[in-house]
């Protein structure tokens, strides 16, 4: 339909309810439906023909018997953002019922007990005076009450799926600087550490064998891309690699012999609240330049993983050290942590976090204090616009898809409600104050030279952000550059716009830090 009238028909698109666009795309470009056939393609049926949004990047599971399918509803809650229910399909008669309704909640990656009796997903909770949280839930099939389980602190889980029966779930979360495997007993609550602390790495992906007695899965690092591995449902076990795909050597003796160094570090900022950062160095005793990495969210975190798109090993690799700071907001270090970047207070600690950081590490030896730099990507490339516009001790700032007039990104963004509810309120209820650590309202401030990256399809942080932030600093007499890709969203995907992003970036360093 959307093809049709495109080729033959106005392309206008009309709307009487928000969200109007996601991501890179306006809604609803396609209207995604639940299809039932048999093992050969026939006897199809379409089990949703009026749906509309609903099912838009649903997330679903087949019971064993084959007889139903349990899957994300989409509808729009009271706090007028999206919010998915679970829901079920009867496969033989047609029918949808719901298994737990989402208001102000959103269920994700439900999976089916072995006996096809439970329903566990992720609730992703949300709230107005605090951050966002995310529990397993346990839902009856056939209905009944939601179960909440108790993981504890600091877990911030991210898939889940259940083990060899009804009584134990096998997770993947985040824990400070990793992203382990554990398990978890369903009426104990007993929590198990699979992968071993020594193995560190980020894991997602989870499968288990048909024995049950092993995971599989997708394993990476700082120093290791995604491959495949396997590890025993046990405590503390080390992950077994099953094959370099990506071609990359990562061992422990290639690691100790390549010219790179990795320090996790804790500085206690001022409110006392302990900060990790993790520290690659080049090779050699330095002094070395330094380019400090602000995490996009705000509710988010560096750790260890690998990453395409920021990859600290391509700068180390030129020399430069770089850090990864988790301050406030960053995820799987405790809801209190998050908690700190909740609300208008996004120029507050994080900032203050920001900076103190900063203290610390150029009074080590191997960092030249003269020659840093700041760099930021989403929520990260607000951050290093909010610190061109507080201080001028670095030498250089690249900001990449980064908000700058928070009272205009509220009528930009693809989901402006969501940014309401980080915010406190909307921009005519709070007044001024909405602006309080808004760049543009402080930009008169801002000395530093700035790279500015954009990409036009980003609908999230849309493209007037940069240039209104090009057009002020251009103004002040400020130096600046702007670089936009017209075909490139929110991330930069396109190989050859990858390397032309590392490459503007690399160069701006160069000739402002050496």
């Amino acid at each position: 339909v959307h093809e049709d009238r495109q080729a033959k028909g106005p392309s206008a698109l009309a709307y009487r309810s928000l969200p109007v666009r996601h991501w890179d795309r306006w809604l609803p470009a396609i209207r995604a439906h639940l299809l039932a056939f048999d093992a050969q393609g026939g006897s199809r049926v379409d089990l949703t023909p009026e749906v509309d949004r609903e099912l838009r990047e649903a997330a679903f599971a087949v019971t064993p018997d084959g007889r139903a399918v349990v899957t994300t509803w989409r509808a729009v809650g009271p706090d007028g953002i999206e919010s998915a229910s679970l829901c079920r399909f009867d496969l033989e008669q047609g029918t949808r019922s719901t298994l737990a309704t989402a208001r102000c909640e959103s269920y994700g990656r439900p999976a089916l007990s072995p006996d096809g009796a439970w329903v566990a997903a992720l609730c992703e909770r949300r709230h107005r005076d605090r951050a966002p949280t995310v529990e397993p839930h346990l839902v009856p099939l056939e209905g009944g009450s939601v179960r909440t389980l108790a993981l504890g602190e600091p877990l911030h889980p991210r898939e889940l799926l259940f083990g060899a029966d009804a009584e134990t779930l096998v997770l993947a979360a985040e824990a400070g600087w990793h992203a382990p495997v554990f398990l978890l007993g369903i009426e104990t609550g007993e929590l198990v550490r699979v992968t071993a602390p020594s193995a560190g790495g980020s894991h997602e992906g989870l499968r288990l064998a048909p024995d049950d007695a092993v995971v599989y899965g997708i394993r990476h690092g700082t120093f290791a891309p995604p491959e495949p591995f396997a590890c025993r449902l046990a405590a503390e076990e080390v992950p077994r690699s099953l094959g370099g795909l990506s071609g990359f050597e990562s061992t422990p003796a290639s690691r100790a012999a390549a010219p790179v160094r990795f320090e996790r570090l804790q500085v206690r900022v001022r409110d006392g609240t302990p900060v990790e950062v993790g520290l690659l160095l080049p090779g050699g005793t330095g002094p070395h330049p330094l380019v400090t990495w602000v995490h996009g969210g705000p509710l988010s975190a560096w750790r260890d993983g690998w990453h395409w798109r920021w990859n600290p090993l391509v700068f180390v690799a030129q020399g430069y050290a770089v850090a990864l700071p988790n301050p406030a907001g960053s995820t799987g270090y405790g809801a209190a942590m998050a908690d700190r970047i909740w609300g208008n207070v996004w120029g507050e600690a994080c900032f203050h976090d920001l900076m103190d950081v900063q203290d610390a590490l150029e009074a080590r030896p191997e960092i030249d204090a003269r020659r840093t730099g700041v760099m930021g990507g989403s929520f990260g490339g607000y951050m290093a616009n909010w610190i061109g516009t507080q201080t001028d001790r670095f030498r250089c700032i690249v900001t990449h898809a980064s908000l700058f007039d928070l009272r205009a990104f509220y009528g930009r963004t693809d989901h402006p409600a969501w940014f309401a509810l980080e915010m406190g309120g909307v921009p005519w209820a709070l007044g001024e104050s909405f602006d309080r650590y808004a760049p543009a309202a402080h930009v008169e401030g801002w000395r530093t030279p700035t790279l500015i990256l954009h990409g036009e399809r980003d609908y999230r942080v849309p493209v007037g952000e940069g240039l209104a932030l090009f057009s002020a600093l251009v103004t002040l007499g400020v130096e600046a550059e702007l670089v936009v890709y017209p075909d490139e969203n929110h991330w930069i995907r396109r190989p050859r716009n990858i390397e032309d992003w590392y490459g503007r970036c690399l160069d701006f360093l160069r000739r402002h830090l050496g």
